[in-house]
């Protein structure tokens, strides 16, 4: 069957994670990227990860999981010949993914928005346009811009960051989905759009913002991170092989756990009843709580807090994501080839649709260099000339 993006073709400019994981949502359903790799092969193919520890263009864990089935051709987009041969390759894309510096990503809009059916999303950390535009930010900074950060850490310690690049992929995810909807747009209307992502908004503006709390009620959301020592159980959770996570903190939810660590007795207790008093005992608790989750795993936590219907979950890491039940089940993580290294795995399709999504292996750099340039006209002569410039790689 043909899969739901296939005859869309996509051009994606920048060799950043957060560009690189937009398109990545258009070539694993079928779409046609063409990834303008930078000469220095770019922010994804230099960012660890390696391979066994060896880094090189080919096989950073980023590159390998976000570049899947995507045609890589090297092009300086700063050259004035570049520029001309990015026109060409343009000129029959249905959408052309930018994330450069401010000037350099509105030189290429100047040449894309003349070309009559190509549409663009570009982003950049503040948008193309304010007194902030022009300045560069790296993931941390631009999490600290959206309040996420001040409000993300351990009680009374500094403002913490998620893990590496997390910010930067969901930012990817909402141009892929503008992206998606600028397409079907177009089909549908016939009319060319022109996308400014900007990377604070896309952050600030996501489901853990705190904005619309300080607009109603004048509060500031508290941190998630750590344990709530006021409404517990609540959060993370130290047990005998990592940690689970609690949200156990309501009266049917806190009396089933009283029960499951067979303690009955703490649902009476006024210290861990009334509001007021529970937040004062909260140390208290943990004498009956901390000594049954010591001797218990993860599982087992799981296993018999799921029996009293308590909301709990364990804390996994990779290798026990990977060989999870319900991850075998729904082939969640799946195997593709790569040039360098073999079989490995990555991370499957974000939901199930039949026959609709489909992994590659990520392109060597500058592998389709040459035969894309020949498929939209260049002569050898052409190629050889422009990579004598260093137009081309």
């Amino acid at each position: 069957m043909q899969q739901p993006l296939q005859g869309v073709k996509v051009v994606e400019i920048g060799g950043t994670i957060a560009v690189a994981s937009a398109t990545k949502q258009f070539s694993d359903f079928g779409a046609e990227v063409i990834k303008i790799d930078l000469p220095d092969g770019g922010e994804i193919r230099r960012t660890p990860p390696f391979y066994k520890d060896d880094p090189n263009l080919e096989n950073g864990a980023f590159h390998i999981a976000l570049d899947t089935g995507k045609k890589s051709v090297i092009v300086d987009h700063t050259s004035s010949s570049g520029k001309s041969v990015i026109e060409k390759i343009c000129q029959d894309a249905n959408l052309v993914f930018i994330n450069l510096p401010v000037n350099e990503a509105k030189d290429l809009l100047q040449i894309i928005n003349k070309l009559k059916n190509t549409s663009t999303v570009t982003i950049t950390p503040h948008g193309i346009e304010g007194p902030y535009s022009e300045r560069i930010e790296n993931e941390m900074s631009m999490f600290a811009w959206t309040t996420r950060m001040e409000r993300h850490g351990h009680d009374g310690s500094e403002p913490l960051k998620y893990g590496p690049h997390v910010a930067t992929i969901q930012v990817g995810s909402t141009a892929a989905a503008v992206g998606l909807s600028v397409v079907w747009g177009q089909e549908h209307d016939g009319i060319r759009r022109d996308v400014d992502v900007s990377g604070i908004e896309a952050l600030a503006g996501n489901v853990d913002t705190g904005y619309v709390d300080w607009v109603l009620l004048g509060t500031q959301r508290k941190s998630g991170m750590g344990r709530n020592t006021d409404n517990y159980p609540i959060g993370n959770y130290k047990c005998k092989d990592g940690y689970v996570m609690f949200a156990a903190t309501l009266g049917p939810q806190f009396n089933r756990l009283c029960e499951a660590i067979g303690h009955p007795e703490l649902i009476d207790d006024p210290r861990f009843t009334d509001p007021i008093e529970k937040s004062k005992h909260f140390d208290e608790f943990m004498k009956y709580l901390d000594p049954w989750l010591s001797v218990r795993t993860k599982k087992q936590v799981f296993e018999e807090m799921q029996k009293y219907r308590v909301m709990v979950a364990p804390l996994l890491n990779m290798s026990e994501v990977t060989e999870d039940m319900q991850a075998i089940a729904r082939n969640s993580f799946v195997e593709i080839e790569h040039s360098k290294i073999g079989k490995t795995v990555i991370h499957g399709a974000p939901f199930k649709m039949p026959n609709a999504w489909h992994a590659e292996g990520p392109p060597e750099f500058g592998e389709h260099t040459s035969s894309q340039l020949l498929h939209i006209g260049y002569s050898n002569d052409e190629l050889l000339a422009l990579f004598k410039i260093g137009a081309i790689g």
